[in-house]
């Protein structure tokens, strides 16, 4: 498989002393890769490296054979935030035609950007105002967005938070398929269920370093152990904080 994103022994440190240190892994097509960590484990630290909206001190960040941050690495990268937030006067489609516009679309855009809504379940809210959405609702609006931009990766940070259980479903299952079409995905969690469910490798941070790397068990009696000692690291995680 092909590596979509390398994360290549990277070091961010803050003035504060707090920061991430010699994180490394990859993201290949076809595959969800899970970011697991407490508050303050360097998540956050690590996808905006990612995104190349902060600069390592050491190592580096390659989104294919591109730079992170550079014009062509962030056309084909997704980010879904944890708290996504639309302009709440423009509808639906609106905010689709603007995210078409920016990213210099070509063809029928009107039909793109209908077949994204249908692709997410939102075709029937396409002229809702962006203020009257649910949560669930306005990340499913970005994640349309990114079908338009053609993604090839997918990058999450805590899509789970204020989502109810169907939403929750609904999301495992479509990540899947975009992963089954070979795009790569970045969940970065606290949350184990749902990267249980939904990753095939996992990688647990822990005070800014990477301490354990796994693929995720699909025997039944290997997961439930995998899953407790994962448990059992977090659990000791806390304790350090």
């Amino acid at each position: 498989m092909n590596n979509i994103l390398t994360v290549k022994n990277i070091t961010k440190r803050y003035r504060n002393g707090s920061g991430i240190h010699n994180v490394h892994f990859t993201v290949n097509q076809g595959e969800i890769v899970g970011l697991l960590g407490a508050n303050g484990a360097g998540k956050t630290t690590t996808i905006r490296c990612c995104l190349g909206l902060l600069g390592p001190n050491t190592g580096s960040v390659t989104v294919g054979e591109l730079p992170a941050g550079s014009p062509e690495a962030l056309k084909s990268i997704a980010f879904i935030p944890d708290n996504p937030n639309l302009y709440p006067l423009l509808t639906v489609e609106e905010h689709l035609y603007f995210r078409a516009k920016a990213f210099d679309l070509k063809g029928d855009i009107k039909m793109l950007v209908e077949a994204a809504l249908q692709e997410v379940g939102l075709f029937e809210f396409a002229t809702r105002m962006g203020g009257e959405l649910s949560r669930g609702q306005r990340q499913r609006v970005i994640l349309a967005g990114a079908v338009l931009q053609n993604a090839s990766l997918y990058v999450l940070d805590e899509p789970t938070a204020g989502l109810d259980p169907v939403s929750i479903q609904w999301l495992i299952d479509w990540l899947k398929v975009k992963a089954q079409q070979g795009a790569g995905v970045l969940v970065s969690t606290h949350n184990l269920d749902f990267l249980c469910k939904v990753a095939t490798r996992v990688v647990v941070l822990s005070q800014g370093q990477v301490i354990r790397e796994d693929m995720v068990p699909t025997e039944e009696e290997k997961f439930q152990h995998w899953q407790e000692q994962i448990v059992n690291l977090l659990k000791g995680e806390k304790k350090d904080d």
